[in-house]
This record gives C-alpha cells, sequence and structure tokens, in this order.
C-alpha cells in the first residue's frame, strides 16, 4: 500500500529528526559547560586553556556542522538558564563555522575563527551575571565603566597566552 509505506517514512524521517535534535541538544549542553570550565581557567592558564578550547571548536564541527538545520533549531531553543554568555559565545561559533562552509575557508580556517568566534566576548567573564543581564540603557555609570573594561580583560589574556604571565603595566 503506497500510502502506508509513505505514512511510515515519514514517520522515520520525523524519528530520525528527533534523535539528531536530541544528539545535538546533548552536545550543544555539553559544550557549554566545558567552555565555562574553560573560562574559568583562561586568564591563569592561557595556553593549555586555548589548546583545550581548539579542541572544544574540533568537537563543535564534528557535532552541529553535519546538520546545520538541526543545529539552528537547538540554537533557538537556548535562551536562559544562567549560561547566556557560554551559549551566545558558541552560537557565535557554530555560526561563523556555519558560514565558512558558504564561503569555502580551509578546515583549518574555519577551525581558526571558530575559536576566535568562542572567544569574542571573553573580557566579560568577570562581569557578574546581574550586569550581563541588563540591558545597557538600565546600566549605571560603574556599570558602564566595568563592561568598557572588557578590553582591558582580553588584552591581559593575550599577554599572558604570549608571554606565559601577566604583562607589565604602562
Amino acid at each position: 500500500n503506497p500510502a502506508m509505506a509513505a505514512k511510515q517514512e515519514r514517520i522515520r524521517v520525523l524519528n530520525e529528526h528527533r534523535r539528531r535534535i536530541e544528539q545535538v541538544d546533548k552536545a550543544f549542553l555539553k559544550s557549554s559547560a566545558i567552555l565555562r570550565n574553560l573560562n574559568r581557567n583562561l586568564l591563569d592558564k592561557p595556553n593549555e586553556t586555548l589548546q583545550e578550547m581548539s579542541v572544544l571548536v574540533d568537537q563543535m564541527v564534528l557535532s552541529f556542522l553535519e546538520h546545520p538545520e538541526v543545529t539552528l533549531h537547538v540554537m533557538s531553543e537556548k535562551n536562559g538558564g544562567g549560561d547566556e554568555l557560554y551559549s551566545h559565545s558558541l552560537n557565535v561559533s557554530v555560526l561563523s563555522m556555519m558560514l565558512t562552509k558558504g564561503l569555502n575557508f580551509s578546515p583549518e580556517q574555519a577551525r581558526i575563527l571558530g575559536l576566535g568566534a568562542l572567544l569574542h566576548d571573553i573580557g566579560l567573564i568577570e562581569v557578574p551575571d546581574r550586569v550581563l543581564k541588563k540591558r545597557p540603557d538600565e546600566y549605571t555609570k560603574p556599570e558602564r565603566d566595568l563592561r568598557a573594561m572588557r578590553s582591558t580583560t582580553l588584552a591581559q589574556c593575550g599577554g599572558r597566552a604570549r608571554y606565559g604571565r601577566r604583562p607589565a603595566a604602562g
């Protein structure tokens, strides 16, 4: 019966889609937790942490880019829950790597861009969640100043990764 066969095929496709969503969802949660832990170590152990982040990007390529439509679905579901900064960084990284496919970047270029995208808001790791969750027009002057200091944090991190210590002031 062709109608029954078509129905069974639709059911099979939907079940496969649900399975992919579950896999990507688990991978996204795992990646978010890994990123949160790595960010805690970034200022103290920048070289080791960057190497571990590079491994995370490689895992993200395998987990998220095979089925981009599923990944986009899962990304749209991941708002709130206290990990907004990590989810945002993962989203930016995944979207950046998705773009590299369309732009014919090499796998190494895609990996480097994905790593850079993970780090694009690194200066915010020391900004309290209560400040991050506010809209910019709600910031007090000290909160605005704190957010503005994020580039200083990034420069410190870069200096530590390059020299293995905090760069000298001046």
